[in-house]
Order: C-alpha cells, then sequence, then structure tokens
C-alpha cells in the first residue's frame, strides 16, 4: 500500500520530520525500536521528551482509533480534549476521512508517516499550519496496537 497522495491537497507527506522537536521524537522511536519493526508504549517514558508532551497524542487500534492521551496544546487548538473520544472527532468531515486513512495506512504497513501543511481539518483555524508524526506501537512486534503522535502548530 503506497501513500495516498490525493489526500487533503492542502497539506502534503514529508519523508522526514522537519520540527526539531519532531526530529527528536522520531529518532526517540526509532532508537526504543532497536532491532524491531516498532516499539511498544511501554517502552517510552514521558520523561524522555517532557517538552514535547502537550504537543503529543495516543491513540489506541481498537476500531475507531480512540484517543488515550491527548496533550495541552492539543486540547487547545481544538477548544475541547478529545480523549476518549475517536480520532478526528472534532475535525472537518474532510478531517476525519483522511484521518482515518492516514492511521489505516500506519496500521496496515506498520511504518511511520509525516505530514506537513495548513489545517484544512479545522473549520475555524484553516489558516494555521502544522507539522505532525504518526508512529506505530505494538506490544508484539507484529500488528499495530497503539499509534503515537504529535503535533506542532505554527
Amino acid at each position: 500500500m503506497g501513500l495516498p497522495k490525493e489526500l487533503a491537497p492542502r497539506a502534503r507527506f514529508l519523508d522526514a520530520p522537519e520540527n526539531p522537536e519532531l526530529v527528536s521524537f522520531y529518532h526517540l522511536w526509532r532508537n526504543k525500536r532497536g532491532l524491531r519493526l516498532m516499539p511498544s508504549k511501554s517502552d517510552f517514558d514521558p520523561a524522555e521528551f517532557t517538552a514535547l508532551l502537550p504537543d503529543v497524542f495516543i491513540m489506541q487500534v481498537d476500531g475507531p482509533y480512540t484517543v488515550r492521551l491527548v496533550g495541552e496544546r492539543v486540547v487547545e487548538f481544538f477548544g475541547r480534549t478529545t480523549k476518549g473520544h475517536p480520532a478526528g472527532t472534532f475535525m472537518s468531515a474532510e478531517g476525519r476521512d483522511v484521518m482515518k486513512q492516514l492511521m489505516d495506512f500506519v496500521v496496515e504497513c506498520r511504518t511511520p508517516i509525516f505530514r506537513a501543511g495548513a489545517t484544512y481539518w479545522s473549520e475555524s483555524k484553516p489558516h494555521k499550519r502544522f507539522e505532525a508524526c504518526f508512529l506505530p506501537l505494538s506490544s508484539d512486534d507484529t500488528s499495530v496496537d497503539a499509534i503515537i503522535a504529535a503535533v506542532k502548530f505554527g
């Protein structure tokens, strides 16, 4: 399965993160992974990325990709918490569709993805910019059971 290039033309896929904090986060994920395909959620200690915690969210892969943890800057962007809700709940219809396709890709391919562009998925803030990374997590190194992500708004 290749990356769906046609998804939301106001955002683009990146080969790697560009934001320095997201670069560090991705390197941490890679280091935690070691020789495995994916690290597990238990490999992460929030003390290792405290500066980025307000930008992090974790989605459980349980059908609707339920948000299990959400940082305060993400909450601030949406104006409410997304914890306990399906990912994309407070996005535009286009945003929800794209979010599901992105998460499906991460789960199916078991690989990170990186995006940047305009926050087209926010009906009240389409002028804002973002960069995000979505990193798969696995308790058995075979199937993705969670996705840890971070988003930086500009």
